[in-house]
């Protein structure tokens, strides 16, 4: 009887966690995106004022695209904009996220940078979620302070802290569960919880099952269905 080899279970595996990530991603965008069209913020141009003119909102329309890329990453100059759950006035989140499937171990970094006003000072800072990598230091799932957002240059107003230390380990087996733990962060336990609650009971998507795993994992009291 034919079998996939180990091989090819570890690519389809990966391409399921891919599709997965992209539609966690994507429906975060639709949501990100509602909130920044109708918010009522002090300036009208919220990103330049904050951080500047070289970013702009993500283009939902190159989920497309990127959904059956191995390899792939945001455009440099574009962001997943979130609204943040800090209270700051007129503050954003934005995500940025590359990956790399064709090698082992993966790539996969997925940044959340944080604009914001603390006493009349403009500041950022941002955080680097990322899969296990080669050594004995970072082989595990974790996150990392960092001050640039797509592995670019320093950005202007980031904090100075150290983008070495502390790395924190992050309950996850995989990279969806490991995009489910920065949805976390970015909107608290409860909205993270109705957010993927909706995508496992969405009919047209039919359960992702690797979305409703992480569902297990981060909310264990709840029936998966």
């Amino acid at each position: 009887m034919w079998s996939l080899t180990a091989d090819q279970v570890r690519l389809s595996e990966l391409e399921d966690q891919r599709e997965a990530v992209m539609l966690l991603l994507k429906t975060l965008a639709d949501v990100g995106l509602e909130w920044f069209r109708t918010a009522d913020f002090e300036h009208g141009n919220l990103i330049a004022a904050r951080a500047g003119s070289q970013f702009k909102p993500f283009d939902p329309a190159r989920f497309r695209y990127l959904g059956s890329q191995p390899i792939a990453d945001f455009p440099a100059n574009q962001l997943l904009v979130v609204e943040p759950t800090s209270g700051e006035r007129d503050s954003f989140v934005g995500l940025w996220v590359r990956w790399d499937f064709t090698i082992d171990p993966i790539v996969f970094r997925l940044f959340v940078g944080h604009w914001c006003e603390i006493e009349n000072d403009k500041t950022f800072v941002a955080f680097r979620f990322e899969a296990p990598e080669d050594g004995p230091t970072h082989n595990f799932y974790h996150c990392q302070p960092c001050r640039n957002i797509g592995d670019r240059a320093t950005l202007q107003d980031a904090a100075r802290l150290s983008e070495k230390f502390p790395t924190v380990p992050v309950n996850a087996g995989n990279v969806v569960e490991l995009t489910v733990a920065s949805i976390i962060a970015v909107l608290g336990l409860e909205k993270a919880r109705v957010f993927v609650n909706g995508l496992t009971s969405d009919a047209r998507i039919g359960g992702n099952r690797l979305i409703k795993n992480a569902k297990a994992r981060f909310w264990p009291s709840e029936q998966v269905g």
